[in-house]
């Protein structure tokens, strides 16, 4: 028996047909899809947290765990209050029910994760839950 929040092939599939095979993005006129334009140089693939990671992929993502951009689940690059007390600004602050549901922060496809991203992300008093090596989903600290 899984346990109760364990992911299913069923999920797994699920993700891949919602968010990986749709996927595609056009470089120099020619289209590629997720794993072959992944699978670029990192100097193709520089400065495209906008366009690739933040529209194309984490925005399909949202819509495939349940929050809609049309319905205001979601607010794109809007300023929020750190522990710290100042404002910063992440790539997304997905709402439920009655406040923060968690925020979205990602990178570029041909940033590392490091050390001083986790601490800046800190400031937003979320949990870091690293999802893939590009992109991080913070959920609230509790």
């Amino acid at each position: 028996m899984q346990p109760k929040n364990a992911i299913t092939s069923t999920t797994a599939q699920s993700f891949i047909d919602s968010v990986i095979k749709p996927f595609t993005v056009s470089v120099k006129g020619k289209s590629y899809n997720y794993l072959d334009y992944i699978s670029l140089p990192v100097a193709i693939r520089c400065n495209d947290e906008a366009d690739v990671v933040d529209l194309r992929f984490t925005e399909v993502v949202l819509e495939w765990l349940g929050f809609f951009k049309a319905e205001g689940h979601y607010k794109y690059n809007t300023f929020a209050k750190t522990t710290a007390g100042d404002s910063q600004r992440p790539d997304f602050i997905t709402t439920a029910g009655v406040g923060t549901a968690f925020v979205w922060e990602d990178k570029n496809t041909s940033e590392d994760f490091n050390e001083e991203q986790k601490k800046a992300w800190e400031n937003y008093h979320y949990f870091y839950l690293p999802i893939c090596k590009n992109f991080e989903a913070r959920i609230p600290n509790i």
